[in-house]
Protein backbone atom coordinates (compact mmCIF):
# COMPACT_ATOMS: atom_id res chain seq x y z
CA UNK A 1 0.00 0.00 0.00
CA UNK A 2 1.44 3.51 -0.74
CA UNK A 3 2.58 5.66 2.10
CA UNK A 4 -0.06 8.41 1.22
CA UNK A 5 -2.64 6.15 0.95
CA UNK A 6 -1.57 4.96 4.81
CA UNK A 7 -1.52 8.83 5.93
CA UNK A 8 -4.83 9.99 4.55
CA UNK A 9 -6.94 8.70 6.92
CA UNK A 10 -4.78 11.36 9.34
CA UNK A 11 -5.18 13.75 6.82
CA UNK A 12 -9.00 13.83 6.14
CA UNK A 13 -10.75 15.19 9.50
CA UNK A 14 -8.52 18.64 8.69
CA UNK A 15 -9.86 19.33 5.41
CA UNK A 16 -12.17 22.58 6.73
CA UNK A 17 -8.97 24.09 8.26
CA UNK A 18 -8.45 27.68 6.83
CA UNK A 19 -4.15 26.09 6.07
CA UNK A 20 -2.00 23.22 6.42
CA UNK A 21 1.67 24.66 7.49
CA UNK A 22 4.50 22.09 6.92
CA UNK A 23 7.18 22.14 8.99
CA UNK A 24 10.39 21.41 7.26
CA UNK A 25 13.93 21.23 8.67
CA UNK A 26 15.44 19.75 5.52
CA UNK A 27 15.85 16.10 6.91
CA UNK A 28 14.30 12.96 5.44
CA UNK A 29 11.20 13.03 7.86
CA UNK A 30 9.87 16.17 6.87
CA UNK A 31 11.03 15.94 3.29
CA UNK A 32 9.03 12.88 2.76
CA UNK A 33 6.06 14.89 4.38
CA UNK A 34 6.46 17.88 2.51
CA UNK A 35 5.92 15.73 -0.79
CA UNK A 36 3.30 13.41 0.73
CA UNK A 37 1.08 16.56 1.22
CA UNK A 38 1.89 17.98 -2.13
CA UNK A 39 0.61 14.77 -3.64
CA UNK A 40 -2.29 15.05 -1.27
CA UNK A 41 -3.44 18.50 -2.89
CA UNK A 42 -3.30 16.72 -6.37
CA UNK A 43 -5.95 14.66 -4.89
CA UNK A 44 -8.15 16.86 -3.11
CA UNK A 45 -9.39 19.65 -4.77
CA UNK A 46 -10.83 20.81 -1.45
CA UNK A 47 -7.42 20.43 0.34
CA UNK A 48 -6.75 23.89 2.57
CA UNK A 49 -3.63 26.25 1.31
CA UNK A 50 -0.49 25.06 1.91
CA UNK A 51 3.15 26.46 3.54
CA UNK A 52 6.11 25.46 4.64
CA UNK A 53 8.05 26.85 7.32
CA UNK A 54 11.57 26.36 8.21
CA UNK A 55 13.53 27.39 11.32
CA UNK A 56 17.04 27.98 11.17
CA UNK A 57 18.64 28.08 14.65
CA UNK A 58 22.26 28.84 12.90
CA UNK A 59 23.68 26.31 15.28
CA UNK A 60 25.42 24.09 12.85
CA UNK A 61 27.89 25.23 10.02
CA UNK A 62 25.79 23.78 7.59
CA UNK A 63 22.50 25.65 8.23
CA UNK A 64 22.59 27.81 5.41
CA UNK A 65 22.67 24.22 3.46
CA UNK A 66 19.22 23.06 5.16
CA UNK A 67 17.74 26.52 4.40
CA UNK A 68 19.02 26.24 0.08
CA UNK A 69 16.85 22.64 0.27
CA UNK A 70 13.60 23.51 1.91
CA UNK A 71 13.84 26.74 -0.64
CA UNK A 72 14.21 24.35 -3.86
CA UNK A 73 12.04 21.73 -2.48
CA UNK A 74 9.35 24.46 -2.06
CA UNK A 75 9.80 25.87 -5.39
CA UNK A 76 9.43 22.60 -7.43
CA UNK A 77 6.17 21.61 -5.55
CA UNK A 78 5.33 25.53 -5.67
CA UNK A 79 4.66 25.77 -2.30
CA UNK A 80 5.19 29.62 0.10
CA UNK A 81 8.18 29.30 2.19
CA UNK A 82 8.85 31.05 5.46
CA UNK A 83 12.12 30.96 6.97
CA UNK A 84 12.65 32.10 10.72
CA UNK A 85 15.57 32.39 12.10
CA UNK A 86 16.03 32.21 15.82
CA UNK A 87 18.89 33.49 17.56
CA UNK A 88 20.30 31.50 20.42
CA UNK A 89 23.13 33.42 21.76
CA UNK A 90 24.29 33.26 24.87
CA UNK A 91 22.70 29.93 26.01
CA UNK A 92 24.67 27.64 27.93
CA UNK A 93 25.78 24.54 25.70
CA UNK A 94 23.54 22.60 28.64
CA UNK A 95 20.75 24.43 27.73
CA UNK A 96 20.96 24.76 23.92
CA UNK A 97 18.60 21.81 23.19
CA UNK A 98 15.40 23.20 25.42
CA UNK A 99 16.30 26.94 23.90
CA UNK A 100 15.90 25.73 20.67
CA UNK A 101 12.71 23.43 20.96
CA UNK A 102 11.21 26.93 22.67
CA UNK A 103 12.19 29.35 19.75
CA UNK A 104 10.94 26.99 17.19
CA UNK A 105 7.61 26.48 19.15
CA UNK A 106 7.35 30.25 19.30
CA UNK A 107 8.18 30.25 16.09
CA UNK A 108 5.28 27.80 15.36
CA UNK A 109 2.35 29.27 17.36
CA UNK A 110 3.40 33.07 15.77
CA UNK A 111 2.56 30.82 12.72
CA UNK A 112 -1.01 29.57 13.52
CA UNK A 113 -2.06 32.76 14.33
CA UNK A 114 -5.54 33.17 13.14
CA UNK A 115 -5.62 29.37 13.42
CA UNK A 116 -4.56 26.64 10.77
CA UNK A 117 -2.87 23.09 11.52
CA UNK A 118 0.73 22.63 11.79
CA UNK A 119 1.99 19.49 10.34
CA UNK A 120 5.08 17.77 11.74
CA UNK A 121 6.76 14.26 10.73
CA UNK A 122 7.88 12.65 13.85
CA UNK A 123 7.20 9.13 13.07
CA UNK A 124 7.27 5.50 15.53
CA UNK A 125 10.77 5.63 15.39
CA UNK A 126 10.65 8.74 17.29
CA UNK A 127 7.76 7.47 19.63
CA UNK A 128 9.29 4.17 20.94
CA UNK A 129 12.34 6.29 21.17
CA UNK A 130 10.14 9.11 23.56
CA UNK A 131 8.79 6.50 25.83
CA UNK A 132 11.49 4.26 26.21
CA UNK A 133 13.79 7.54 26.77
CA UNK A 134 11.33 8.46 29.54
CA UNK A 135 10.20 5.41 31.55
CA UNK A 136 14.37 5.42 32.01
CA UNK A 137 14.02 8.59 33.31
CA UNK A 138 11.30 7.33 35.41
CA UNK A 139 7.89 9.42 33.95
CA UNK A 140 4.62 8.59 34.87
CA UNK A 141 1.46 8.07 32.78
CA UNK A 142 1.57 11.43 31.15
CA UNK A 143 4.97 11.43 29.91
CA UNK A 144 4.54 7.46 28.93
CA UNK A 145 1.86 8.48 26.85
CA UNK A 146 4.70 9.31 24.63
CA UNK A 147 4.17 11.87 21.73
CA UNK A 148 0.56 12.69 20.40
CA UNK A 149 -0.92 12.84 17.36
CA UNK A 150 -3.06 15.63 17.54
CA UNK A 151 -2.76 18.52 20.25
CA UNK A 152 -3.39 22.18 20.22
CA UNK A 153 -0.76 24.72 19.85
CA UNK A 154 -1.55 28.73 20.10
CA UNK A 155 -4.75 29.55 18.02
CA UNK A 156 -4.21 26.25 16.03
CA UNK A 157 -3.45 22.52 16.00
CA UNK A 158 -0.09 20.06 15.92
CA UNK A 159 -0.92 17.30 13.74
CA UNK A 160 1.32 14.40 13.10
CA UNK A 161 0.03 11.94 10.32
CA UNK A 162 3.25 10.26 10.34
CA UNK A 163 3.21 9.00 13.60
CA UNK A 164 2.50 5.42 13.00
CA UNK A 165 4.87 4.88 10.04
CA UNK A 166 8.84 3.46 10.68
CA UNK A 167 11.68 5.73 9.54
CA UNK A 168 12.89 3.36 7.72
CA UNK A 169 9.66 4.04 5.29
CA UNK A 170 9.86 7.57 5.09
CA UNK A 171 13.88 7.03 3.99
CA UNK A 172 12.95 4.52 1.63
CA UNK A 173 10.15 6.64 0.11
CA UNK A 174 12.88 9.32 -0.58
CA UNK A 175 14.92 7.21 -1.77
CA UNK A 176 12.51 5.36 -4.29
CA UNK A 177 11.51 9.42 -5.38
CA UNK A 178 14.58 10.72 -5.91
CA UNK A 179 14.22 13.32 -3.18
CA UNK A 180 17.43 15.25 -1.65
CA UNK A 181 17.51 15.85 2.31
CA UNK A 182 20.26 16.64 4.59
CA UNK A 183 20.79 14.48 7.76
CA UNK A 184 21.70 15.98 10.87
CA UNK A 185 25.53 15.58 12.09
CA UNK A 186 24.74 15.99 15.56
CA UNK A 187 22.57 13.15 15.57
CA UNK A 188 25.87 11.03 15.42
CA UNK A 189 26.88 11.98 18.91
CA UNK A 190 26.14 9.41 21.01
CA UNK A 191 26.79 11.44 23.93
CA UNK A 192 23.30 12.61 23.67
CA UNK A 193 20.88 10.57 26.04
CA UNK A 194 18.54 10.40 23.06
CA UNK A 195 21.31 9.73 20.09
CA UNK A 196 22.78 7.37 22.10
CA UNK A 197 19.70 5.36 22.88
CA UNK A 198 18.69 5.36 18.68
CA UNK A 199 22.22 4.15 17.75
CA UNK A 200 23.27 1.97 20.53
CA UNK A 201 20.00 0.40 22.13
CA UNK A 202 17.22 0.24 19.91
CA UNK A 203 19.29 -1.79 17.12
CA UNK A 204 19.59 -4.62 20.15
CA UNK A 205 16.13 -4.31 20.98
CA UNK A 206 14.88 -4.09 17.04
CA UNK A 207 17.30 -7.74 17.17
CA UNK A 208 15.69 -9.36 19.16
CA UNK A 209 11.90 -7.36 19.02
CA UNK A 210 11.18 -6.35 15.63
CA UNK A 211 7.78 -5.85 16.31
CA UNK A 212 8.98 -3.27 19.12
CA UNK A 213 7.55 -0.04 17.34
CA UNK A 214 4.47 -1.17 17.06
CA UNK A 215 4.30 -2.40 20.90
CA UNK A 216 5.90 0.86 21.86
CA UNK A 217 3.25 2.90 20.00
CA UNK A 218 0.22 0.78 21.40
CA UNK A 219 1.69 1.04 25.23
CA UNK A 220 1.91 4.95 24.56
CA UNK A 221 -1.95 4.79 22.87
CA UNK A 222 -3.14 2.70 25.72
CA UNK A 223 -1.75 5.82 28.44
CA UNK A 224 -2.81 8.51 26.66
CA UNK A 225 -6.44 6.71 26.90
CA UNK A 226 -5.61 6.39 30.61
CA UNK A 227 -4.64 10.29 30.81
CA UNK A 228 -7.48 11.69 28.47
CA UNK A 229 -10.08 9.31 30.58
CA UNK A 230 -9.31 10.97 33.69
CA UNK A 231 -8.13 14.48 32.97
CA UNK A 232 -10.42 15.12 30.36
CA UNK A 233 -13.31 14.24 32.17
CA UNK A 234 -15.72 17.38 32.90
CA UNK A 235 -14.75 18.25 36.50
CA UNK A 236 -17.11 20.43 38.24
CA UNK A 237 -15.25 22.98 39.89
CA UNK A 238 -16.94 24.63 43.57
CA UNK A 239 -16.17 27.00 45.86
CA UNK A 240 -17.38 27.40 49.69
CA UNK A 241 -18.58 29.75 51.23
CA UNK A 242 -14.72 31.15 51.89
CA UNK A 243 -14.34 31.55 47.94
CA UNK A 244 -12.01 28.50 48.29
CA UNK A 245 -12.34 26.82 45.24
CA UNK A 246 -12.51 22.70 45.52
CA UNK A 247 -12.71 19.52 43.07
CA UNK A 248 -14.13 16.04 44.24
CA UNK A 249 -11.18 13.29 43.62
CA UNK A 250 -12.12 10.87 40.96
CA UNK A 251 -13.59 7.68 42.82
CA UNK A 252 -10.08 5.95 40.70
CA UNK A 253 -8.05 8.47 42.39
CA UNK A 254 -9.40 7.87 46.01
CA UNK A 255 -8.09 3.92 46.45
CA UNK A 256 -4.96 3.82 48.66
CA UNK A 257 -3.08 2.08 45.93
CA UNK A 258 -3.90 4.58 42.89
CA UNK A 259 -1.08 5.52 40.80
CA UNK A 260 0.58 8.80 42.32
CA UNK A 261 1.94 9.81 39.33
CA UNK A 262 -1.34 9.86 37.88
CA UNK A 263 -3.24 11.87 41.11
CA UNK A 264 -0.01 14.17 40.40
CA UNK A 265 -1.09 14.62 36.84
CA UNK A 266 -4.90 15.16 37.82
CA UNK A 267 -3.51 18.06 40.64
CA UNK A 268 -1.60 19.70 38.06
CA UNK A 269 -4.58 19.78 35.08
CA UNK A 270 -6.62 21.27 37.33
CA UNK A 271 -3.97 23.36 39.30
CA UNK A 272 -3.06 25.03 35.93
CA UNK A 273 -6.58 25.08 34.67
CA UNK A 274 -7.27 27.45 37.08
CA UNK A 275 -4.78 29.81 35.76
CA UNK A 276 -2.01 29.01 38.88
CA UNK A 277 1.44 28.26 38.19
CA UNK A 278 1.76 24.93 39.39
CA UNK A 279 4.44 24.12 42.13
CA UNK A 280 7.39 21.75 41.14
CA UNK A 281 6.82 18.31 40.24
CA UNK A 282 8.94 16.17 43.05
CA UNK A 283 6.66 18.32 45.86
CA UNK A 284 3.08 17.20 43.57
CA UNK A 285 4.14 13.83 43.42
CA UNK A 286 4.78 14.03 47.72
CA UNK A 287 1.82 15.50 47.86
CA UNK A 288 0.25 12.87 46.09
CA UNK A 289 1.51 10.63 48.16
CA UNK A 290 0.18 11.70 51.43
CA UNK A 291 -3.25 12.17 49.74
CA UNK A 292 -2.99 8.64 49.10
CA UNK A 293 -1.96 7.61 52.54
CA UNK A 294 -4.01 9.96 54.81
CA UNK A 295 -6.27 8.51 57.27
CA UNK A 296 -10.26 9.97 57.72
CA UNK A 297 -8.21 12.43 60.30
CA UNK A 298 -5.63 13.94 58.20
CA UNK A 299 -5.27 16.85 55.68
CA UNK A 300 -2.42 16.55 53.53
CA UNK A 301 -1.02 19.84 53.32
CA UNK A 302 0.82 21.74 49.91
CA UNK A 303 1.95 25.09 50.46
CA UNK A 304 3.43 27.35 46.66
CA UNK A 305 3.88 30.32 45.66
CA UNK A 306 0.16 31.85 45.27
CA UNK A 307 -1.97 29.01 46.85
CA UNK A 308 -2.81 26.47 49.28
CA UNK A 309 -3.36 22.71 48.33
CA UNK A 310 -5.03 21.13 51.33
CA UNK A 311 -7.06 17.40 51.19
CA UNK A 312 -9.81 16.37 53.18
CA UNK A 313 -12.52 13.94 52.64
CA UNK A 314 -12.46 13.12 49.19
CA UNK A 315 -11.87 16.61 48.35
CA UNK A 316 -9.24 18.80 47.15
CA UNK A 317 -9.30 22.53 48.42
CA UNK A 318 -7.13 25.42 46.75
CA UNK A 319 -7.16 28.11 49.10
CA UNK A 320 -5.63 31.75 47.58
CA UNK A 321 -6.24 33.29 50.98
CA UNK A 322 -4.98 32.40 54.26
CA UNK A 323 -6.45 29.33 56.52
CA UNK A 324 -7.39 29.46 60.35
CA UNK A 325 -6.37 26.05 62.45
CA UNK A 326 -9.12 24.38 64.16
CA UNK A 327 -6.86 23.58 66.77
CA UNK A 328 -5.83 27.22 66.93
CA UNK A 329 -9.37 28.92 66.35
CA UNK A 330 -7.87 32.33 66.15
CA UNK A 331 -10.09 34.76 67.40
CA UNK A 332 -10.94 37.85 65.78
CA UNK A 333 -8.63 40.81 67.52
CA UNK A 334 -11.39 42.80 68.75
CA UNK A 335 -15.58 42.13 69.11
CA UNK A 336 -17.02 43.23 66.03
CA UNK A 337 -20.69 45.16 66.61
CA UNK A 338 -22.74 46.07 63.74
CA UNK A 339 -26.72 46.77 63.37
CA UNK A 340 -28.69 44.89 61.37
CA UNK A 341 -28.29 44.67 57.71
CA UNK A 342 -25.32 46.39 58.31
CA UNK A 343 -22.71 44.45 56.49
CA UNK A 344 -19.24 43.78 57.65
CA UNK A 345 -16.35 41.50 57.06
CA UNK A 346 -14.86 39.05 59.70
CA UNK A 347 -12.11 36.96 59.12
CA UNK A 348 -12.00 37.45 55.20
CA UNK A 349 -15.59 36.31 54.80
CA UNK A 350 -18.37 38.40 54.10
CA UNK A 351 -21.37 38.96 56.12
CA UNK A 352 -25.00 40.94 54.55
CA UNK A 353 -27.93 40.21 55.21
CA UNK A 354 -30.93 39.23 52.64
CA UNK A 355 -34.59 40.16 53.91
CA UNK A 356 -36.83 36.45 54.36
CA UNK A 357 -40.08 35.83 55.91
CA UNK A 358 -38.62 35.48 59.67
CA UNK A 359 -35.72 37.03 60.80
CA UNK A 360 -33.89 39.32 62.46
CA UNK A 361 -35.70 43.06 62.72
CA UNK A 362 -34.14 45.91 61.00
CA UNK A 363 -31.24 47.71 63.70
CA UNK A 364 -31.03 44.72 66.11
CA UNK A 365 -27.25 45.49 67.62
CA UNK A 366 -25.62 42.44 67.66
CA UNK A 367 -21.58 41.69 68.61
CA UNK A 368 -19.75 39.28 66.36
CA UNK A 369 -17.18 36.79 67.91
CA UNK A 370 -15.50 33.60 68.20
CA UNK A 371 -16.54 30.09 68.55
CA UNK A 372 -14.99 27.80 71.12
CA UNK A 373 -14.04 24.69 69.66
CA UNK A 374 -16.04 22.74 72.24
CA UNK A 375 -18.71 24.56 72.55
CA UNK A 376 -22.54 23.02 71.85
CA UNK A 377 -24.96 24.32 70.09
CA UNK A 378 -28.71 23.52 69.20
CA UNK A 379 -29.54 24.71 65.74
CA UNK A 380 -33.22 25.71 64.79
CA UNK A 381 -35.75 22.57 64.64
CA UNK A 382 -32.17 20.55 65.10
CA UNK A 383 -30.47 18.49 68.55
CA UNK A 384 -27.74 19.61 70.35
CA UNK A 385 -24.22 18.73 68.97
CA UNK A 386 -20.64 19.67 69.11
CA UNK A 387 -19.49 22.36 67.37
CA UNK A 388 -16.91 20.18 65.73
CA UNK A 389 -19.51 17.74 64.67
CA UNK A 390 -22.13 20.53 63.00
CA UNK A 391 -18.99 21.59 61.21
CA UNK A 392 -18.36 18.39 59.92
CA UNK A 393 -21.79 17.68 58.14
CA UNK A 394 -21.97 20.52 56.56
CA UNK A 395 -18.84 19.81 55.25
CA UNK A 396 -16.81 22.71 56.41
CA UNK A 397 -13.22 21.63 56.44
CA UNK A 398 -11.35 21.92 59.68
CA UNK A 399 -8.62 24.26 58.59
CA UNK A 400 -11.53 27.02 58.11
CA UNK A 401 -13.65 26.67 61.07
CA UNK A 402 -11.98 29.22 62.66
CA UNK A 403 -13.64 31.42 61.22
CA UNK A 404 -17.11 30.62 61.88
CA UNK A 405 -17.86 33.39 63.73
CA UNK A 406 -20.85 33.70 65.87
CA UNK A 407 -23.77 36.05 66.35
CA UNK A 408 -24.49 37.54 69.58
CA UNK A 409 -27.64 39.37 70.96
CA UNK A 410 -28.10 39.85 75.03
CA UNK A 411 -25.11 37.45 75.36
CA UNK A 412 -26.64 34.63 73.73
CA UNK A 413 -25.57 33.04 70.42
CA UNK A 414 -28.15 33.01 68.09
CA UNK A 415 -26.35 32.82 64.77
CA UNK A 416 -23.67 31.08 63.48
CA UNK A 417 -21.47 31.74 59.72
CA UNK A 418 -22.23 28.96 57.82
CA UNK A 419 -24.15 27.17 60.09
CA UNK A 420 -27.52 29.28 60.49
CA UNK A 421 -29.64 30.39 63.72
CA UNK A 422 -29.87 28.65 67.11
CA UNK A 423 -32.56 27.85 69.22
CA UNK A 424 -31.69 31.62 71.29
CA UNK A 425 -32.45 33.56 67.92
CA UNK A 426 -36.53 31.68 68.31
CA UNK A 427 -37.83 34.61 70.43
CA UNK A 428 -36.31 37.44 68.83
CA UNK A 429 -37.63 36.67 65.16
CA UNK A 430 -39.91 38.70 63.29
CA UNK A 431 -41.92 38.28 60.23
CA UNK A 432 -40.44 40.04 57.42
CA UNK A 433 -36.64 40.46 58.97
CA UNK A 434 -33.56 40.16 58.26
CA UNK A 435 -31.18 36.74 57.64
CA UNK A 436 -27.51 36.72 57.83
CA UNK A 437 -25.77 35.66 54.48
CA UNK A 438 -22.18 34.97 54.14
CA UNK A 439 -19.51 34.52 50.96
CA UNK A 440 -15.91 35.59 50.26
CA UNK A 441 -14.57 38.82 50.47
CA UNK A 442 -12.28 40.60 48.26
CA UNK A 443 -8.58 39.88 49.01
Amino acid sequence: MDLLTRIASELAPFLSAPRWIVALSGGVDSVALLHLIARFRADHPNCPRIHALHINHGLQTCAADWEALCTTHCEILQIPLTIVGVSLAGERSSGVEAAAREARYAAFRDALKGGGVLLQAHHADDQAETVLFRLLRGAGPRGLAGIPAVRSLGEGVVLRPLLGRAKAELTEYCEVSGLEWIDDPSNESTGYDRNFLRKEVLPLIEARWPGYRTTLGRAASIQRQVMDDLLETSVEVKADLFGDIYWHLPDDLKNPIADVSVLASWLHARITAEGIMAPPVARLFEFARQILAAGEDRQPLLEFDGAVLRAWRGRVYCCRVEYFDEATNVPAADATNLCVPEECVIREVTIHWTAADYGLPQGTALRVGSIAPGEQLALLNGKTKPFKQLCQERGIPPWRRGQLAGFYLADNLIAVVGLGFTRAAQSYLVAGGWRPAWGSAAV
